[in-house]
């Protein structure tokens, strides 16, 4: 499937946006344009992380050119997709929501307007609501349920992704190496360990390297006390049979040097091939049926 139109009207600085696309998009502009908030539009949508108490706007969020909104002021947004019937489980989720004239179209829409029994014009944030459905009727409603199976995700800027790959909490290598050796046997991981202890043993027999190690504990001792000390060492790697795959390093140049001698241009490509792996991994452990894939980088403009 594939977004191919997408129309906005009276959100933040949109007037009215109607837009054709075909596949993947790069939108560029100067600041405060409206990039952040054409991303924002699409979270409305299709975010799951996105919670309803986010969906549901305020006065600010209309566009300034509409002054004081009356009671037919409304913020629209709407998407059209199409190429979705060769996918089973996307044909499924969609099907409600193909459009009486074109039955190839999918339609989804959010609406935030003023409340459907409020009497006189809207005053406060308190007299509007929001509402999101498709095809052509505003009872086709739709939430978590859509959301859920087809998933937008926004990455945020690619600051570091040289710091992200290498720290083990946030690299997207990690749902990848945990789901592969979460059927490893732990025989083979206790060889692994031994290994990795064997390798250690023989670092320390070297005399400056072992003497370099006792001066640390030594230090860290005196400076922590015996209640905080928490005995460093110098080694390969953990040898906690359960922690033991965290020793799996990302390597470039066929292993010869690790990911942290790599360009920030390559680095930032493979942080995305491997995001792109976990997304994938995810359909296909049926976690999701697609995914709207979105990357703010707000200062690519400064980058050739």
């Amino acid at each position: 499937m594939k977004l191919t139109r997408l129309e906005i009207r009276s959100f933040r600085n949109f007037k009215h946006l109607d837009v054709q696309l075909d596949g993947s998009a790069v939108v560029v502009g100067e600041n405060r344009v409206g990039k952040s908030n054409l991303l924002y539009a699409l979270r409305l949508i299709f975010d799951p992380t996105l919670p309803d108490s986010a969906r549901q706007l305020t006065l600010a969020d209309f566009w300034d050119g509409v002054g004081t909104p009356g009671a037919t002021d409304k913020i629209l947004i709407s998407v059209e997709i199409r190429d979705f019937e060769t996918d089973l489980d996307v044909l499924r989720v969609l099907t409600d929501f193909r459009l009486d004239t074109d039955a190839s179209i999918v339609r989804l829409c959010y609406e935030f307007r003023p409340l459907a029994n409020l009497m006189g014009a809207p005053t406060s944030d308190d007299d509007y609501e929001f509402i999101c459905y498709g095809g052509e009727s505003e009872t086709k409603t739709f939430g978590h349920d859509v959301r859920r199976r087809i998933v937008m995700d926004l990455l945020p800027a690619l600051r570091d992704a040289e710091g992200d790959l290498s720290n083990w909490r946030r690299s997207p290598m990690r749902p990848l190496v945990e789901a592969a050796f979460g059927s490893v046997d732990r025989a083979d991981l206790e060889a692994i360990k031994e290994a990795i202890e064997t390798a250690t043993e023989e670092l320390t027999n070297f005399a400056a390297v072992d003497e370099l190690q006792q001066d640390l504990r030594g230090l860290f001792l005196e400076l922590s006390g015996a209640k905080q000390d928490i005995k460093p060492s110098l080694g390969f790697g953990a040898t906690d049979i359960d922690r033991v795959y965290r020793n799996v390093k990302l390597l470039i140049d066929d292993g010869k040097r690790t990911i942290s001698d790599a360009s920030l241009g390559s680095s930032n490509i493979v942080f995305l091939a491997l995001k792109a792996l976990e997304l994938k991994r995810q359909i296909a452990e049926n976690k999701r049926d697609h995914t709207l894939f979105a990357i703010e980088e707000p200062e690519a403009h400064l980058h050739p």
